[in-house]
């Protein structure tokens, strides 16, 4: 009788261990293993509902390197966990925090429709060696905010170097704890970037997407002029509320890429000083009110290689010869803009230009 009971217990703590349909009761943040804690995610995100090839191996005896979207160090542990298709919903555990050696964390919750209540722990955001963090809120747009995440009160990310965020509310001034920041994505979670930002003297690339339904309620901050090792600015604001295009730009030697969309400016033309910027390649500044001509200075750096002045219909003036002066130049979009169609000889010279000639006013 003695030896059933105890084969008939081994069989329950069994089905405990590697079943993530019953799953195990317990508060917030439960102390768990690596495997406990992510059979808790599988509960917790709809893995039943998952397709098969997200969930291949999950909540099997496999070891957790085989299960989809995992990875683990040669001791293990989970150093890494994407969930990004579409059937993820519901609310991130706060066991989470259990995962010590996590690295990268990227998750999409599709939360369409389904009320969910602030689906990001604030453990998601003291993870001690996190290197990457992605978590996107997919929601309808008239979604109430108490359903998009939410940043907690104090943010611990020691190790951070690459964020995105997507429709997660919060006090964005917290950016200043995370020095080590390389790269950032907000979308349709701020109005403003912050002020904070020029601390981050290690970040390179920056996208930044005004929060849903709200305006910029001041201009670029001028603080963004410190970021010396800027490379990549996007930057897609809900009515800017700069008078042209922002001139703490200038400052910015090392940027490669520019782009602006909706920047609403109160018919500026396009300065002759950003083609000037030694290192610009890719410029797009699109349906933000410009207006007069390209400037000659277009040609200035030689290493400009697209320019996108979509729907500007003020835009006006001939394309300057001197575009020619930049002989990988490979990508022009003058669509829904007044300038002239008769295009100069030395663009049309340009190793490029079969390829994209059909393009620029289409």
């Amino acid at each position: 009788m003695r030896k059933f009971f105890m084969m008939a217990l081994a069989a329950a703590l069994l089905s405990v261990s590697y079943s993530c349909k019953k799953g195990v009761e317990g508060s917030d943040a439960e102390k768990l293993d690596d495997r406990a804690t992510l059979e808790r995610v599988f509960q917790a995100l709809n893995g039943e509902g998952w397709q098969d090839k997200y969930k291949d191996n999950w909540c099997s005896e496999a070891p957790l390197s085989d299960w989809a979207g995992v990875k683990t160090d040669d001791a293990g542990r989970v150093i890494e966990l994407r969930l990004d298709n579409n059937d993820v919903h519901g609310q991130l555990p706060a066991e989470v925090i259990n995962l010590s050696e996590l690295q990268t964390l990227s998750i999409t919750l599709n939360n369409n429709g389904r009320g969910v209540k602030n689906p990001i722990p604030a453990e998601a955001f003291r993870l001690p060696k996190l290197k990457s963090l992605a978590l996107r809120v997919m929601l309808s747009y008239d979604a109430p905010e108490d359903e998009f995440g939410h940043l907690p009160e104090t943010v611990s990310l020691p190790a951070i170097e690459h964020l995105t965020l997507n429709r997660v509310l919060g006090d964005y001034h917290q950016l200043a704890q995370m020095k080590t920041l390389k790269s950032i994505t907000i979308k349709y979670s701020a109005t403003d970037i912050p002020d904070e930002i020029g601390q981050l003297s290690e970040l390179s690339d920056i996208f930044w997407e005004n929060a849903d339904k709200k305006e910029c309620t001041r201009p670029l901050t001028a603080e963004l002029g410190k970021l010396s090792n800027l490379k990549v600015f996007r930057y897609y604001p809900e009515g800017s509320k700069d008078e042209g295009v922002p001139e703490v730009l200038k400052q910015l030697t090392k940027l490669e890429n520019l782009q602006a969309s909706k920047l609403s400016l109160k018919d500026n033309e396009l300065p002759a000083w950003l083609f000037e910027m030694p290192n610009l390649a890719y410029v797009s500044v699109e349906e933000s009110n410009l207006t007069g001509a390209i400037p000659e200075t277009v040609g200035s750096n030689g290493k400009l290689r697209s320019l996108s002045l979509y729907n500007n219909p003020k835009l006006t003036g001939a394309v300057p010869a001197s575009i020619a002066k930049n002989p990988n130049f490979y990508n022009l979009n003058l669509r829904k803009t007044g300038v002239s169609t008769n295009l100069p000889a030395s663009l049309k010279a340009l190793k490029e230009y079969s390829k994209f000639s059909d393009r620029i006013f289409k």
